[in-house]
């Protein structure tokens, strides 16, 4: 039960309806529900919640600083601009939650399982989240700053029309994850497992990965300023439609990488291993190419301007329609910059391939 009673307010928390208004509940011991469906303007400060299940609350303008919540359930629960300082949050589940407007500092998550949750136009600072399983997690139109993410599961979130300041993730496993129409300033993955995640329509600078498995992942329609990433394996990813500036993808193994209509200004593929690479319609700006190995490159329509090619290979790549002149330095066995005239000739696929035309050959 709570340990301190409000201060000569009537109680009508009983009364179906009514709301429980400015309550002062600072430094109760909660190891039940308190009385009451609905707080307003109520001060839970310094509150200890343990073992408790809360289910179809609704808390409006109420304070949670230096608040604990300790092997607690919570379902269904609204948080109307609430805010907190300091709160720790540890072996809890919150599932179907709403939290609106507020601001939320210096708290942590531990863990605790987190499911189908909004978070909506508030503010979240300084946030430490470990070993939490976080499902279904969507965030809108909310400030981020300084977020530390570890050992976690992260699985189907979204985040849209954020701005994101310092978010620093670190043994995480994400699996679709969508950031969209986001600003972000750095941005930093270590060790960590991702699979069919999505960037897009995005801007901002300085996104870094480091020791990271990548597949299936997309930066497609953003805007990146010193995009890095080392030590890592990159396994179908699209840079679509992007522009990358000063980014770096040296020595990295590329699997069926895809920069169609990207554009690419001062950034490094040195000594990459790029099998089935595509700049298909791209713009390379003053990029550094030197070693990089990309067999079956498309590069159909792509414009170089300033590029350095030297010690590159690209056999069996795909140039038709590139100037030669452009590719001199780099090593393009087998490559044809156009098709041959008998490919052409209407009689030559009617001898040789019989019956079919030259889009099923």
């Amino acid at each position: 039960m709570f340990a301190n009673e409000a201060n000569n307010v009537p109680d009508v928390s009983m009364v179906s309806g009514m709301p429980v208004k400015e309550r002062d509940f600072s430094g109760s011991h909660f190891d039940e529900a308190p009385p009451g469906t609905h707080f307003v303007d109520c001060n839970f400060s310094n509150t200890l919640w343990q073992g408790l299940t809360l289910d179809s609350c609704f808390f409006s303008r109420c304070r949670f600083d230096q608040s604990e919540f300790i092997g607690c359930k919570f379902k269904g629960v609204r948080f109307d601009t609430c805010g907190a300082n300091g709160t720790l949050i540890v072996d809890s589940d919150f599932s179907e939650c709403l939290i609106e407007g507020g601001q939320w500092t210096q708290c942590s998550w531990r863990s605790s399982k987190f499911i189908r949750m909004l978070i909506n136009a508030s503010s979240w600072i300084h946030w430490q989240i470990e070993s939490c399983d976080i499902q279904c997690l969507t965030i809108a139109r909310t400030a981020i700053e300084d977020w530390n993410i570890a050992a976690s599961a992260v699985h189907d979130g979204s985040l849209a029309e954020c701005k994101i300041l310092r978010m620093f993730w670190r043994n995480v496993t994400m699996e679709r994850v969508i950031v969209a129409n986001s600003a972000f300033e750095e941005v930093a993955f270590l060790n960590c497992q991702g699979v069919n995640n999505r960037w897009i329509g995005s801007s901002g600078r300085r996104m870094h990965y480091e020791s990271c498995a990548l597949a299936q992942s997309a930066w497609s329609s953003c805007q990146i300023a010193d995009w890095g990433i080392s030590g890592s394996q990159l396994q179908i990813a699209l840079f679509d439609k992007s522009i990358l500036s000063d980014s770096v993808f040296d020595g990295l193994h590329l699997y069926a990488a895809a920069f169609d209509g990207a554009q690419l200004n001062h950034c490094s593929f040195r000594n990459a291993q790029a099998p089935h690479l595509s700049f298909r319609a791209a713009s390379l700006v003053e990029c550094d190419l030197r070693g990089l190995v990309a067999p079956d490159l498309d590069a159909r329509g792509v414009r170089l301007d300033g590029c350095c090619l030297s010690g590159s290979r690209f056999e069996d790549a795909n140039l038709l329609g590139q100037d030669p002149n452009d590719w001199r330095d780099a090593d393009v066995c087998h490559a044809p910059f156009a098709i041959p005239s008998e490919l052409e000739d209407g009689d030559w696929w009617s001898l040789h391939r019989p019956g079919r035309t030259r889009k099923h050959a």
